[in-house]
């Protein structure tokens, strides 16, 4: 997947390179028409505002989550007999539960530290392409992450870390084991699939209605305890789907 990762990097940086380069041209043209005060001053965060930013982000998001599925199936369904031999290799089984695991994690991570890198360029594309006299001047990277999505993908303390890569990581291994009970049981294992999502969002649905009944942080540690045991389970059947269920 190495190129076709290649490709999105510069993809999804391209575009958002050149909507730093346009977005000026359009406030300037937006000035002129009265559209907007020629009296006020703008600055990146006009761009992070965007639908079009926020479309840029979500594409490599979305092509994680289904990388997810990709990286077992390729396995399975690519021509040759790839998983058998890897069921066959002298590891624990769930060594290759681990690797893919972390794959992904490594591709999460790859985006946000280019992002990181590059937001700051962006900014200064910006700044270059827009006239002086409208321009507010180069604002705090961090500042202009707080004030937009982004915020979602980047995080102030360790906690944060910590919370928010618990939360990634069991959103993977679920759709992994949901990937290992599908090729274990194959038609009755999307059943179970479909009960185990339909079981996950009522838990959802009744975590934002206690959320009105609990102060913030006895939500977070009622969420990280539930994490904890979806992960457990989650690390748990798949080990037993692979070591009980998965023939060489």
């Amino acid at each position: 997947m190495k190129w076709f990762l290649l490709m999105l990097v510069i993809v999804v940086f391209g575009v958002q390179f050149f909507l730093s380069m346009i977005t000026p041209g359009r406030l300037v043209r937006d000035i002129q028409l009265d559209r907007i005060s020629a009296y006020e001053t703008y600055n990146f965060s006009m761009v992070l505002a965007s639908d079009y930013y926020l479309f840029t982000v979500l594409i490599p998001t979305i092509v994680i989550f289904v990388y997810v599925a990709i990286i077992w199936y390729r396995d399975w369904l690519g021509k040759g007999t790839y998983m058998q031999r890897l069921l066959t290799l002298p590891i624990r089984r769930m060594t290759i539960f681990y690797a893919k695991l972390t794959t992904i994690v490594m591709v999460a991570l790859l985006f946000i530290a280019l992002h990181s890198l590059l937001l700051p360029l962006q900014q200064l594309t910006f700044a270059a392409m827009l006239p002086d006299q409208f321009y507010a001047g180069n604002a705090n990277v961090i500042t202009l992450i707080q004030m937009s999505f982004l915020e979602v993908f980047y995080w102030h303390n360790l906690i944060d870390v910590i919370y928010v890569f618990l939360i990634g990581i069991t959103l993977i291994s679920l759709m992994f084991t949901g990937v290992l009970i599908e090729r274990a049981y194959r038609y009755v294992g999307l059943v179970m699939n479909a009960s185990i999502v339909i079981v996950l969002f009522v838990l959802y649905i009744q975590l934002i209605e206690a959320s009105m009944s609990f102060y913030s942080h006895e939500m977070m540690w009622m969420i990280s305890g539930i994490i904890v045991i979806l992960l457990t389970v989650s690390l748990v059947v798949s080990s037993l789907l692979l070591t009980k269920r998965m023939s060489a």
